[in-house]
């Protein structure tokens, strides 16, 4: 069987707002693909959906994975990467900062 793939994203600081869909609703009660494509805000790499503006894009193969109790823990291999964006990329300060997150 071949091992999965998926993209890693780089965003960048001018998308912090996305992290409330991204990261705060689950997608077991929303449909996030539907709602970024309602939005315009995805675009098409290496047969990825990725987000429009981010910075860089990474495609990963997975090559282990381990529990880690609440998370799945992914050992990858870089298959191909794009530098997408010249920008300052997200960061868990700006994250604080725009009153995102509070940790």
């Amino acid at each position: 069987m071949e091992q999965p793939h998926f993209v890693l994203q780089v965003l960048s600081k001018d998308q912090f707002s996305i992290v409330n869909l991204l990261g705060k609703k689950s997608g077991k009660k929303v449909d996030k693909m539907k709602i970024l494509e309602r939005r315009k805000l995805l675009d098409a790499w290496e047969g990825f959906k990725i987000l429009r503006d981010s910075l860089a894009v990474i495609n990963l193969k997975v090559i282990n994975s381990f529990d880690g109790g609440d998370h799945i823990v992914f050992v990858c291999d870089v298959q191909k990467y794009k530098n997408l964006n010249e920008g300052e990329e997200l960061s868990l300060k700006t994250l604080r900062e725009k009153k995102i997150i509070t940790v």
